[in-house]
């Protein structure tokens, strides 16, 4: 049980921890070294999907999420529109007509992110905390369930032994009887 623990909760939390990360470390070098420009949220992209409410009597409703749509000049003045990486469900995180700053990258304009945190690294430290919260859990469970393996493997061991005294009496009782 304890190995099941471990590689349920051991290894989703472990793959979780690892894409988190490489997530975060796909974004540094855009942080690092981005090109900064002054953008605008134009528009809103609408993302339609199904939620499953009630525990009960469940049933799917459809869920629309806004992700924000924002346009920048490039240093050569070239305009380019992207989409957020992160939307808000039931209503726009970020209104359109903000003002707001962009990272891009300048060998790949199309690479570029709203440098807010929520767009920027939210994702990726959600995905990496909740990864180490499930491999601390799995290593945590497996360590718990070990020490009472122990415990029940030494209440096992002297099941046997009371289990051979009782066999042994019986037998001298049969040879004597």
């Amino acid at each position: 049980m304890k190995w099941i623990v471990l590689l349920l909760f051991g290894g989703l939390g472990l793959g979780a921890l690892i894409s988190g990360a490489m997530w975060g470390a796909k974004r540094l070098p855009l942080f690092q070294s981005g090109l900064r420009a002054h953008g605008k949220v134009v528009a809103q992209e609408e993302r339609v999907s199904l939620e499953t409410i009630g525990k009960k009597n469940p049933y799917s409703q459809k869920v629309i999420s806004y992700y924000p749509v924002a346009e920048f000049l490039t240093e050569t003045g070239e305009k380019v529109r992207f989409t957020g990486s992160s939307g808000g469900k039931g209503k726009p995180i970020i209104e359109t007509g903000t003002e707001v700053e962009v990272l891009y990258d300048p060998a790949n304009r199309t690479n570029a992110q709203i440098s807010d945190f929520s767009q920027f690294w939210l994702g990726p430290l959600v995905v990496t905390v909740c990864g180490l919260i499930f491999l601390l859990m799995g290593v945590g469970g497996f360590f718990l369930m070990g020490s009472h393996d122990r415990i029940m493997d030494e209440r096992f061991e002297m099941m046997n032994r009371s289990q051979l005294v009782m066999n042994s009496e019986a037998a001298q009782q049969k040879a004597q009887g």
